[in-house]
Order: structure tokens, then sequence, then C-alpha cells
């Protein structure tokens, strides 16, 4: 791979869930509003209607799981994939460093998590937060959002929905359980294994550049001058000693090089903890490319639900 400097290329690190891939909303399983009862509310939180505000800027505490769903009043079963969303709206941040964050996890193991994001929001700023995962094979699963490091958030709206897995049509190229994509256009690395609605790549012990995975033109060829995006969701248990550690997702062309147009290459830091949703569009100029996920000086990642869409047949 050409070498590329990434304190010229690498993108602020954001961390928080955009709008992810349209797909067909169903009915919301379980809504905050309609019973608060079925959540737990720490530090504090007090809910007001349809909203929940919370206040942890006066703990010395660094992390404050403040709502988190009982799993005896919201079932999330192992397997399924759920989409959360909720309104928001910052009041306070006790120090720079102060971020919110979600997950998914399960009290049955340490590696039942999923979902997990950041974001960071500023005094007075409000949005909109959408999270989608497909969960493991545990039981007890709850869905939590946090405070690190002391800050005040309401929150409105939240909802928990059933989607279902994305299917291969309407654009979809690409859409792998991972555990039996043989055929459908990646090439994987050798060091990386296929676990329950992932893929995990480990190279900590690689060199500088090291590819996690890429489509494959012989078996998903990109059509010239067709625009593609491309979104998943990653989590980085791991990072080497060798600093300035990133992930990059990138266009390469019929002869493994990058394409010239610098917009086909998207990198970012990451360290250990680091985790979100991603998404890129790429559109191809010339036959033979491939769409590639890399990393610069060796990480371990969990990479999820990814997908490929062909926004030119929308």
């Amino acid at each position: 791979m050409q070498k590329t400097s990434l304190l010229l290329l690498a993108t602020a690190a954001t961390i928080g869930t955009a709008s992810l891939l349209p797909q067909a909303r169903g009915e919301a399983l379980y809504e905050l509003a309609h019973d608060p009862s079925q959540f737990v509310l720490n530090s504090g939180a007090v809910p007001s209607g349809d909203s929940v505000s919370v206040d942890t800027t006066d703990s010395d505490e660094t992390w404050h799981n403040w709502l988190v769903s009982k799993p005896e009043a919201i079932v999330l079963e192992p397997g399924k994939r759920y989409r959360v969303s909720w309104d928001f709206e910052a009041q306070k941040n006790k120090s720079p460093e102060t971020f919110f964050y979600y997950f998914f996890k399960s009290s049955a193991d340490e590696t039942s998590r999923r979902g997990f994001g950041k974001w960071v929001a500023k005094d007075g700023e409000s949005g909109h937060m959408e999270v989608t995962a497909t969960l493991g094979d545990f039981d007890g699963y709850v869905f939590g959002l946090g405070c690190a490091k002391g800050g005040a958030i309401t929150i409105e709206n939240l909802k928990i929905e059933e989607v279902p897995p994305r299917k291969l049509d309407k654009g979809y190229l690409y859409q792998p359980p991972f555990e039996n994509d043989e055929g459908l256009g990646l090439v994987r690395s050798t060091e990386g294994r296929t676990v329950k609605g992932g893929f995990e790549m480990d190279t900590t012990t690689g060199g500088e550049w090291n590819y996690i995975f890429s489509t494959s033109p012989a078996v998903l060829p990109l059509q010239t001058g067709h625009t593609y995006r491309v979104a998943f969701n990653y989590d980085v248990k791991s990072v080497s000693e060798k600093g300035d550690n990133a992930m990059v997702c990138h266009l390469t062309k019929s002869d493994g090089s990058n394409s010239s147009n610098m917009e086909h290459w998207n990198s970012w830091p990451v360290s250990a903890g680091d985790s979100g949703h991603k998404e890129f569009n790429f559109t191809v100029t010339e036959p033979g490319c491939s769409i590639r996920l890399t990393d610069h000086n060796g990480i371990s990642v969990r990479i999820e639900d990814f997908t490929i869409e062909d926004l030119s047949q929308q």
C-alpha cells in the first residue's frame, strides 16, 4: 500500500452513530415514555413525561451507566437485531473530556458487548441518535446509556425495536452473516476469524499496514460510474505499542494501488476501547476496483453489520 501521512489524512474520530442505512422501520417494542419502570435509573436520573434527565457533574466517579433496561422487563433475545433511537439535549459538560455513551451487554459474559459507541455534545447541543446491533449468544442482554467524566443530559423519545437482517435487495450488494459468506465477495486475511454476527482480526504483531478484508472484483464487481455506500460497526479491543494506530476504509485500483482520488481514502485514529459506526461513499471511476478495510500499525478489532450498498440502483 502506498504510504500516506496519517497526520494529514486522519479525520476526527466521530464515534457517534449517524443515520444508518435506510430500512423499513418496525413497530416499537419498548418506549421509555410508556413505561419508565422497564428501566433502571441510576445516578439520580429523573423521568418527566417522555424524557429523562441526569446530572453527574458533582460526582468524582468516571463512569455512570445512568439508564439501563431491565432484562426481565425488556427481553432482548440472543442472535436478534435491534435498533434503539433517542433524542438528546446536553445541558452541561464537567470537563473537555466529558462524553456520553451507549451499549448492549449481558452480565453472562464480558465478551457479550455489542453496539458500544460514544458521542460528544457541547453545552446546549441537541440531536438524534440511533444504534443497531446484532446480539450474541447470551441471555440477559440490556441496553444502556451512560455519561463519562461528568455531565448533564436529557433524553426523550427513546424507542427499542427489532429489525430484520438486511436483505440482498434494493441495491444492497453484500451483507454477510460472516459465518457463511463464501462467494459473496470478500477476500479475508488469514489472521482473521469469524464470530457470531461479525469478524475479528488481530494484527498487533503485524507490520505497518495490515489489510482486514477487501472485496473481490471477480465475485463482486464494482461498476464504473456507480456510487457505493459502505457501512459497518467496529469495536477496537487493543492496539500495538507502535503508536499512530488507525483504521482506513478506502478504494483500491485493479493493480492494488490506492485510488488517486483522495476522497476515496478515509482514515481515523483509534485506541483501545474505541467503538462506533462508520459510513463512507465511493464513486468508482475505473473497472476492477476493490473496497478495502485496512489498519495502520496493528490493532485487534471486531467488525459487525458490514454492508455494501449500490446507491445508483436506488
